[in-house]
């Protein structure tokens, strides 16, 4: 329950949605801090390994303007929503749709049942990572 506590106080603090970093987190790692090979939120760099290493990647590139239709390479591939250009940046790297969008898919239900549900029953998906107005 630590961890759980752990990701809601520092996804508010970073003014992320901490639905959605729980969403990430239950996602990438079955909600663990125990399998240190675990990437708990998915993030692949050279600091990303352990809990508070993958927490801080991931809030860091939630609130990341990088991860936004705004950005140009998703301009040019036509991405007009924040969350799925924040979740195609995230899992490829870049902002291609047909280079697959399980990550945002899952979350929204394209193809499979929805998971945002699960995780944040009665609140809308949101716009952004950075919406909060229903966690």
């Amino acid at each position: 329950m630590d961890c759980y506590n752990d990701v809601v106080k520092r996804a508010r603090e970073a003014g992320v949605n901490p639905a959605l970093a729980l969403w990430v987190w239950l996602h990438e790692s079955n909600a663990s801090n125990y399998n240190i090979t675990d990437r708990d939120f998915g993030v692949v760099d050279a600091t990303g390994q352990g809990f508070v290493a993958q927490i801080t990647g991931f809030l860091n590139r939630a609130k990341s303007a990088t991860y936004r239709a705004s950005n140009p390479m998703c301009r040019v591939s036509g991405v007009t929503n924040d969350l799925q250009a924040w979740a195609l940046i995230y899992q490829n790297g870049d902002c291609d749709p047909a280079k697959g969008g399980s990550f945002y898919n899952e979350l929204v239900g394209i193809g499979v049942e929805p998971q945002w549900p699960w995780i944040s029953p009665g609140c809308q998906l949101p716009t952004s990572p950075t919406d909060t107005t229903c966690p």
